[in-house]
């Protein structure tokens, strides 16, 4: 059998589970199965004890030694589903919505976090990344190129109606929609809107 675990997340003026979510309907639409019965859990409280007892108890009582385990939730998640594969023997595939190491140059100082995560990946079957670029990254820090899988995307699914326009954006104003916290180039570009690039910037994010 092959399982999916990752949970419907809410993207209520935010567009980051956009990935997630886009993600569960491919590997759902290509055979694999939710482990956990997702709408279900999100009506309870407290969602995430619940949601990790229901991962543990589900990869114990479903997943058998010939299965396939395919991951995209949290690095938590994820290190569940990596202690319990040492037991129950299950195949495990990734895919890589983030990573610390890819997002800081200054690996030193985040050394901790980054040791514990390339742990957690070097021990699934087979990875699924944004690019070569990434895979690349990944292969000097030690991981397996024949386990890794370029996507050479970076969104999912799209309508088919969607219309891509180009225009001058001298005389916009550009939103940017995301999580602030990651994003040290937007000081630069605005600096550069400054000196009349573009005329207004407006950055939105959600705590």
């Amino acid at each position: 059998m092959k399982y999916i675990i990752s949970r419907d997340i809410d993207g209520e003026y935010n567009s980051s589970p956009k990935a997630n979510n886009d993600v569960n309907i491919i590997a759902i639409k290509y055979g694999f199965q939710p482990l956990v019965r997702m709408k279900e859990i999100q009506r309870l409280s407290i969602f995430k004890v619940c949601w990790y007892i229901n991962v543990v108890v589900c990869l114990f009582l479903k997943v058998g030694p010939n299965d396939v385990i395919f991951c995209h939730d949290s690095n938590n998640v994820l290190d569940i589903v990596i202690k319990i594969k040492r037991l129950k023997k299950y195949a495990v595939i990734t895919l890589i919505h983030d990573l610390y190491c890819v997002r800081y140059d200054d690996i030193n100082s985040h050394r901790s976090k980054i040791d514990s995560e390339l742990f957690l990946i070097k021990q699934c079957d087979f990875l699924i990344v944004h690019n070569d670029k990434m895979k690349g990254k990944l292969a000097t820090m030690g991981l397996e190129a024949s386990k890794m899988y370029s996507l050479e995307i970076f969104d999912y699914l799209l309508k088919r109606d969607y219309e891509i326009k180009s225009c001058d954006y001298s005389d916009r104003t550009i939103a940017f929609a995301a999580n602030l916290k990651y994003a040290s180039f937007l000081p630069e570009f605005e600096r550069k809107s400054r000196g009349g690039y573009i005329r207004q910037c407006v950055w939105y994010s959600r705590t």
